[in-house]
């Protein structure tokens, strides 16, 4: 309990990031997070930018610790590793590739890399992953029939799951009601090994919950009802493992516990193979397939096949993610448009795709002597000069929502709300837990 009242206080002071007025400056120079990367070839010829170059690697470094009720970020004059919990060493590093030239103005193509790392005092991706396996095995309703014949109607499996989360965490069951109109939460069945549960959570998105937030409210009113976006983890035989997505105010996650594990199924969310307990997992290869549309004008834009490979290790001391891009995106525009969109974006996606070993990443964990817990985290991909994506970057920024800023408050603002439901229940369950040490039962 001490190390997650440690970790609380933390997921507090990130909650609320205070840049100094170096930071400030550096970011009104830079292009906003939208287009960062889509200009990232023209930005390596810059000079007004506070670079520290070592062997053609341009770098940009930044640093933050805890100040007060705030995380504090500012630039620094070197990256380099954290020395103590909770401080950040963050970078954006900049390098051409081999043999590639360059002009007075730009690199033809850069490699570019977004990267930091903390440390912490309290618990890596293992104890994450151990206490995700732990909550599958309370994943469930009532088990009892009579079963659900098809998935997604709401009924007594649903309530008693529902009554048995109300009883453990009343204040973030009222905040999910507050913001979200449920459904559907799970579907049981019965199957020739058992009953499994197919958690199929599905509901609604309440915009006026957003009304106390106003720059959040007109993003989500102008955003929400044209955006339609989905996530499938796969296996190699194409089994899915995990569903997610949004569809114009409506969201999903779906996926399977059979005896308490994580199970695979088919495109008709029957069981296949063995389930799985994630804690026992050493290494794992799975795949995921994401696609996003806006719909505008009766037309649908956006991308697809966004499909990234990912493998997971873990031993005594260290757990990484490492993903990589493993085809190239395909515009989605309608007849007439999608000839000129692939011709803008085109070789740009086929570059981030293919381009230098194609685009990676890895998050990793790693127990360090001293007790504490290393995390680290790098997205890596090459990016070519494109004058005529560059172009619409550049009106997409210029009418880009002016209150930016503002909505990332709020959207900060709502992660509090849900973090201070959290620390209630918590606390309210506190003489319980601590209880525990003193049940007999427990200590044998």
């Amino acid at each position: 309990m001490a190390v997650l009242d440690r970790q609380l206080s933390f997921q507090r002071q990130a909650l609320h990031p205070e840049y100094s007025p170096t930071l400030d400056q550096l970011l009104d120079k830079i292009p906003p997070r939208n287009s960062t990367l889509i200009r990232a070839a023209s930005e390596y010829s810059r000079t007004d930018l506070p670079w520290t170059e070592i062997n053609g690697t341009r770098e940009l470094c930044a640093e933050g610790y805890p100040k007060g009720e705030n995380f504090y970020v500012t630039t620094s004059p070197s990256c380099k590793d954290p020395d103590q919990p909770y401080r950040l060493e963050a970078y954006f590093a900049l390098k051409p590739p081999p043999g590639l030239a360059r002009t007075a103005t730009s690199m033809s193509s850069v490699i570019g890399t977004f990267g930091g790392e903390i440390r912490t005092d309290t618990f890596g991706f293992g104890a994450i992953v151990d206490s995700i396996t732990q909550m599958l095995t309370s994943i469930y309703g009532d088990l009892a029939p009579p079963w659900d014949t098809a998935p997604g109607a709401y009924n007594h499996h649903d309530v008693a799951s529902r009554e048995r989360f109300r009883r453990e965490m009343p204040t973030v069951d009222d905040k999910f009601h507050e913001y979200f109109k449920y459904n559907n939460i799970l579907d049981e069945f019965d199957g020739p090994s058992g009953p499994y549960v197919l958690f199929n959570f599905v509901a609604e998105v309440q915009p006026r919950a957003l009304k106390k937030y106003p720059d959040l409210y007109r993003f989500y009113n102008a955003v929400g009802p044209t955006l339609t976006a989905a996530v499938d983890v796969l296996d190699d035989k194409n089994h899915y493992w995990m569903r997610n997505g949004f569809d114009r105010g409506k969201v999903w996650l779906i996926f399977m516990v059979r005896g308490g594990k994580l199970s695979a199924f088919d495109g008709a969310y029957h069981p296949v193979g063995e389930p799985i307990a994630l804690g026992e997992l050493h290494h794992g290869t799975n795949r995921t397939h994401t696609s996003i549309r806006v719909r505008r004008m009766a037309m649908n834009f956006g991308l697809d096949n966004l499909s990234f490979t990912n493998y997971f290790t873990r031993n005594d001391t260290t757990v990484s993610f490492d993903v990589r891009m493993d085809a190239v995106p395909v515009v989605v525009a309608p007849v007439g448009i999608q000839q000129g969109a692939e011709f803008v974006a085109g070789e740009f996606m086929r570059t981030i795709a293919q381009g230098s070993g194609g685009m990676h990443s890895e998050a990793a964990s790693r127990a360090l002597g001293d007790g504490t817990i290393r995390f680290t985290s790098e997205v890596t991909a090459e990016f070519i000069y494109s004058p005529a994506l560059e172009f619409f970057a550049k009106l997409g920024d210029s009418i880009a929502d002016e209150h930016d800023a503002k909505v990332r408050e709020q959207e900060r603002s709502v992660a509090q709300e849900f973090l201070d439901a959290f620390v209630k229940d918590y606390n309210n369950a506190r003489p319980g837990i601590l209880a525990l040490d003193n049940d007999p039962a427990l200590s044998k």
